[in-house]
């Protein structure tokens, strides 16, 4: 093996430099106490400055670790976008009807305010990945409540329209084409790649 041969001559060299062998000379444990702690002390020195970095198992002639022979962690990760939703004064008693658009794919969803942690949202045709984000079921008081957002969750559109209402009257309209960037977290070539974008945001009227 190259490391182990560099690895032999760097020690041949370390114990010539400390006086102990010939340089070129064979290793044997006749060396004093003194010519130990000098060839020690040597090899050490050349640890230090990474003389060695290329003896890593696995490692190439740089030092570095190939994709292939890289240890990868297991942090997972999934694509997503979200809209950020907000409204002066917050969300009143009424039917709240989201329509959206994703990728071409229209449907909407109906959430009643004041929440009910048993009652869920009435939706059709509904883009899949897709919630309606409903925040304060369990509170008694019903101004605590909101519907903070609409989130995708596994899936990366590239273009959305979400229109939100009340009880028929429209308090908002947007359109959004999200930038993703790709993340890898558990590094290059060991899964999963992930596309996620910044944050969109909606402002209903009160």
């Amino acid at each position: 093996m190259v490391c182990s041969v560099a690895f032999q001559g760097l020690v041949r060299a370390g114990a010539a430099a400390a006086g102990v062998l010939p340089l070129g000379a064979i290793m044997t444990p006749r060396l004093t106490q003194a010519g130990h702690t000098r060839a020690h002390r040597y090899l050490l020195a050349l640890l230090a400055m990474g003389g060695l970095a290329g003896c890593v198992p696995g490692a190439s002639g740089d030092g570095s670790v190939p994709p292939g022979n890289r240890a990868c962690t297991e942090i997972g990760c999934v694509d997503g976008f979200r809209m950020g939703i907000v409204r002066p004064g917050g969300f009143s008693p009424g039917t709240y009807r989201f329509e959206l658009t994703a990728d071409g794919v229209s449907g909407f969803c109906e959430v009643v305010m004041p929440l009910l942690c048993s009652r869920e949202p009435r939706c059709e045709s509904w883009p899949g990945g897709a919630v309606v984000e409903q925040s304060g079921c369990a509170l008694g008081d019903p101004k605590a409540q909101s519907l903070p957002g609409v989130s995708f969750t596994g899936v990366a559109p590239g273009t959305i329209e979400l229109t939100v209402l009340q009880d028929g009257r429209r308090l908002g309209n947007g359109r959004f084409a999200p930038v993703y960037r790709k993340s890898e977290p558990n590094g290059p070539g060991c899964g999963p790649v992930c596309r996620n974008a910044p944050e969109g945001m909606l402002a209903l009227e009160p």
